[in-house]
């Protein structure tokens, strides 16, 4: 492991020493089993009602896109307007900005409307405030209501020099990037030929560093709140959402820390109050409440899921791959799967794990988890996040 990691992860060690973490957290007081089935019940349906609403979206967006349909994701921002007929794809990973068309044939011939669409198209996506409404209300109405709140996209477009652009000379940057127009043909699901015409621009080249730093004050209250490195937070913030406080996927999951409603969200509210509920979508969309649940998550991973784990810096690691793909995925990369056949409990599945794990030093069990976790997007996950932690442990 790097020695700058090292160095912030022994410091984190030794400052931060299992404590009994979970004096506020008296399940005595918490709801009755009878309720919690019911919050049970209400979050599945929750979670039906989400699940429902991407797919009458991608349905949607299908009969105008066809095969060229984009849905928003956890690295990208996707707007639709004008009855899905123009779009504007921001990806936030990449550092991207595409805007769209698909216009008739016919409206494709004149040059002058096009451009004036396109033109139009790109001051709009530029100039849009945060769409923070759930993904059920974007499926009735994909157009994104008027807001005085500042614009997403402010300070982090880059103009012709890589400069951020100044909104003073939005119009010309606007026309600038019409002239750069490509068009193609395509298919809509409803059977009718398209024309779609595009342009796109790239986001200043500090965009990633210049979005973290605006939760910077968040990450390093409920850091050293949670007992969780930093450095941690950030990663994976990067890694799930790349700093993009609406993003969304259809698991469900949501915000920075793309936490799913029913399972991390859950667990981890029910930790800092004491009580049960349902915590919404728009909720997960409030930076502060986002990180404050991921990061409390973390915490419960790391303090109690992983207490068993001698090394600070081995329980890091084992935290980073839980958070992507579930405590038992770290358990499985040593025993498999739980069988009664070979262990007489799940306790003792998870205790024989732990031996393993114990005897083997971090660069050893990173070497390990990262050909025997069951998932290839969580041996994948577990390399970035370590990777970027580096990053912000300067």
């Amino acid at each position: 492991m790097p020695k700058r990691l090292v160095s912030t992860l022994l410091i984190f060690s030794l400052i931060f020493a299992p404590l009994p973490v979970f004096a506020n957290h008296n399940s005595g007081h918490g709801k009755s089993i009878s309720s919690k089935k019911k919050i049970t019940v209400q979050y599945k349906k929750q979670e039906k009602r989400l699940q429902q609403a991407f797919k009458q979206y991608k349905k949607k967006v299908t009969k105008v896109w066809g095969r060229e349909a984009v849905l928003p994701d956890a690295q990208r921002d996707v707007t639709y307007r004008n009855n899905f007929k123009e779009r504007s794809i921001v990806d936030y990973a990449e550092g991207v900005v595409k805007v769209e068309l698909a216009l008739k044939p016919t409206q494709a011939k004149n040059p002058h409307i096009t451009q004036r669409k396109l033109i139009s198209a790109v001051k709009k996506t530029i100039k849009q405030s945060p769409d923070n409404r759930s993904i059920i209300e974007i499926a009735k109405r994909p157009t994104p209501p008027r807001s005085k709140q500042p614009a997403v996209l402010a300070g982090l477009v880059a103009n012709i020099d890589n400069t951020p652009l100044d909104t003073r000379d939005l119009a010309k940057f606007a026309k600038t990037m019409a002239h750069k127009m490509q068009t193609h043909s395509l298919m809509g699901k409803d059977g009718k030929k398209r024309i779609v015409v595009s342009t796109q621009f790239s986001l200043v080249p500090e965009h990633i560093r210049i979005r973290a730093q605006k939760f910077s004050e968040s990450v390093h209250s409920y850091a050293h709140e949670h007992k969780i490195p930093a450095p941690l937070i950030f990663a994976i913030i990067e890694t799930e959402s790349s700093f993009n406080p609406r993003a969304k996927s259809p698991i469900p999951a949501f915000g920075l820390m793309q936490l799913v409603p029913r399972t991390g969200a859950r667990e981890a509210y029910r930790f800092l109050y004491a009580r049960d509920k349902v915590v919404k979508e728009k909720y997960l969309y409030n930076p502060d409440n986002n990180i404050k649940l991921g990061t409390a998550y973390l915490h419960l991973l790391y303090f109690k899921r992983f207490k068993k784990i001698k090394d600070p810096e081995a329980r890091i690691l084992a935290t980073i791959a839980a958070y992507n793909a579930g405590p038992d995925s770290v358990i499985r990369a040593f025993t498999g799967r739980f069988s009664k056949r070979n262990y007489p409990s799940r306790y003792s599945w998870r205790r024989h794990a732990y031996k393993k794990i114990n005897k083997l030093s971090p660069d050893k069990l990173y070497k390990h988890l990262r050909t025997f976790l069951p998932a290839r997007e969580t041996r994948d996950y577990l390399k970035k996040v370590r990777k970027r932690m580096e990053k912000y442990a300067t």
